[in-house]
């Protein structure tokens, strides 16, 4: 069963996790610019000029003939000069990355790239030698043709690689927002977690409630309880830290404020007894009478399937119905033992505490179906917020 998606929740959950996405912006912006800086290589950029002089124009179109040496000289740079050139050393050309030439007209600029280092100077004195060389390979190569030829070079420009960190580091935000805009929309589309009322009526068909958030959401139950016809009321979960004690018993407490004749029984091993002031063993009243108490707690659980399953605790809670306006039953979770779903049973409708954003829906579903099955009744799914864990990430 997929989780039910449309663009407007899409949209809802990236503008809660926005602090996620400028952060993973920042981040990757941050480590584009640290790493081009600490690699960073630098470029030296000189203009220069092909000056000829030709003797015998009249044998061949002038045009023609300059555009064959430009050419050629061009040419000699895509060829990588550095790699060829004999007036290099073998450790000046591991200096130079790489050369490449524009050509306008008759003004050519190159661009030598070299890494990072402390010898400028020296550098500069490499892309002299490499201007040299050109012209002596220009010179070399059109002896023959009455070519007299002469590089005139402007001043080197050296600049940074660096001078572009704003545009990495937009490039780098934009990069590190979407990527992280990607893992959430990959968790978003994977989470098969029950946050919503559209997700308890998604996967469980039910309706919600309430939901609980400390006192909040407590009167919407009370309002269900008080509108029912049923008395006896179980409050159970699916597993542990649901808050279900917590809804039971805010829930007993709203119900008496409201005039109520309410017994609290608390089937939950966790809860002890001195936690409930006046509170009678179960055990215990099974032996005599009922009386006008309103609370009582398992003394030793060890003995529970054993009560549970008699025919006395049965008719303890027809007596419970017919003397109290409302019972309530906090139920320990329906995973945790199966004595809980003979309890339920009891009671005349249940309703599922399930913490928000803490249980996988089809888990949900497979512990509904079971009660389904046994033709438990539930009323339906209070979502409650007080056991709920701080998440990071925002649904």
């Amino acid at each position: 069963m997929e989780r039910d998606l449309n663009f407007k929740k899409l949209v809802k959950m990236l503008i809660r996790n926005l602090s996620l996405m400028i952060l993973g912006g920042i981040v990757c912006a941050t480590g584009l610019v640290f790493f081009s800086t600490v690699s960073q290589d630098y470029k030296m950029v000189k203009k220069v000029y092909l000056v000829f002089d030709m003797q015998k124009p009249e044998e061949e179109d002038l045009t023609v003939r300059k555009n064959s040496y430009f050419d050629a000289y061009q040419n000699l740079y895509k060829s990588n000069l550095s790699w060829t050139s004999e007036e290099l050393s073998q450790e000046e050309k591991s200096r130079v990355g790489s050369v490449s030439v524009e050509v306008a007209n008759s003004m050519y600029t190159i661009t030598v790239t070299l890494p990072d280092g402390d010898s400028l100077e020296n550098d500069e004195m490499i892309f002299d030698k490499l201007i040299q060389e050109s012209e002596n390979w220009m010179k070399e190569k059109y002896r023959d043709d009455s070519l007299s030829v002469e590089i005139l070079s402007e001043e080197t420009i050296v600049s940074q690689s660096g001078d572009d960190k704003m545009i990495k580091a937009v490039l780098g935000f934009v990069v590190g927002a979407v990527l992280v805009a990607g893992v959430l929309f990959v968790i978003f589309v994977s989470d098969k977690k029950i946050r919503t009322i559209d997700d308890v009526n998604y996967y469980l068909n039910k309706d919600c409630l309430g939901i609980v958030e400390k006192n909040a959401g407590i009167n919407d139950l009370r309002e269900c309880i008080l509108l029912s016809e049923s008395t006896v009321w179980g409050i159970t979960g699916v597993k542990t830290h649901t808050s279900k004690t917590k809804i039971a018993q805010t829930l007993s407490e709203k119900m008496s404020a409201v005039g109520k004749k309410v017994l609290y029984i608390s089937m939950e091993p966790k809860n002890k007894k001195e936690l409930f002031t006046r509170a009678v063993e179960l055990d215990e009243i099974l032996e005599k009478e009922l009386s006008d108490v309103q609370k009582i707690c398992v003394s030793d659980w060890s003995k529970i399937e054993q009560i549970v399953y008699s025919s006395q605790f049965e008719r303890f809670m027809q007596l419970a119905k017919s003397k109290y306006d409302c019972v309530i039953v906090d139920v320990v979770s329906l995973k945790e033992d199966s004595i809980s779903k003979k309890i339920i049973s009891l009671c005349d409708d249940n309703i599922l505490g399930l913490p928000i954003g803490e249980l996988d829906g089809e888990d949900v579903v497979e512990c509904v179906d079971q009660l389904s099955k046994l033709n438990i009744k539930m009323a339906g799914v209070a979502l409650s917020k007080m056991d709920a864990k701080r998440r990071i990430v925002r649904f």
